[in-house]
């Protein structure tokens, strides 16, 4: 998965400065952020990327609002690891079949890199190395077609990806997104 972490950021991050535009469609990303009910409804999309060796690559974000720095959140899960297809169903972030990740941005003005928490494989990682028990991040696909996706997510976010931080407790996540 290392290899392809920054080939896997760098697609979140461009489609997440591309089409600046307000979500009339119903689309939406909801959580609760240590506890504080948020709506990512703001340019909420859902991209299904297929690459040229196969690999699939299904991306989902959206921001709290339109003010410049808003908060953003972005789950992604990839067969980059295999050539099992995507379907609906429970997707971990310690898999070994698919990656799956998760970027929680308490601000995105200029890109700020002190403001990114993750929940992916090498949390996983260095949850196992430090002896830290972590809740993983899940992503429940619960319905899957050419147009649109639903599901559920939650998991324990870290500050780049150190176990050691304070984390960031992400629960009742839900999203209804179209592609």
């Amino acid at each position: 998965m290392r290899k392809h972490r920054p080939i896997l950021m760098i697609f979140l991050m461009i489609i997440c400065v591309s089409c600046k535009k307000s979500n009339s469609s119903g689309n939406y990303i909801t959580c609760s952020v240590n506890g504080i009910q948020k709506s990512f409804d703001f340019q909420a999309k859902a991209y299904n990327t297929t690459y040229l060796n196969g690999t699939v690559l299904i991306a989902l974000t959206g921001y709290l609002n339109s003010t410049a720095g808003s908060p953003e959140i972005e789950l992604a899960i990839s067969n980059s690891s295999s050539s099992n297809p995507i379907v609906p169903g429970i997707y971990y972030d310690s898999s070994s079949i698919f990656d799956v990740s998760s970027i929680y941005y308490k601000t995105t003005f200029n890109n700020s890199s002190d403001s990114d928490y993750v929940a992916n494989p090498q949390v996983v990682r260095n949850a196992i190395f430090n002896n830290i028990a972590i809740s993983h991040l899940a992503i429940n696909i619960s319905y899957l077609s050419k147009s649109s996706i639903q599901g559920t997510f939650s998991g324990d976010y870290y500050f780049g990806d150190d176990t050691k931080s304070t984390p960031i407790s992400i629960t009742n996540g839900n999203f209804n997104l179209s592609f």
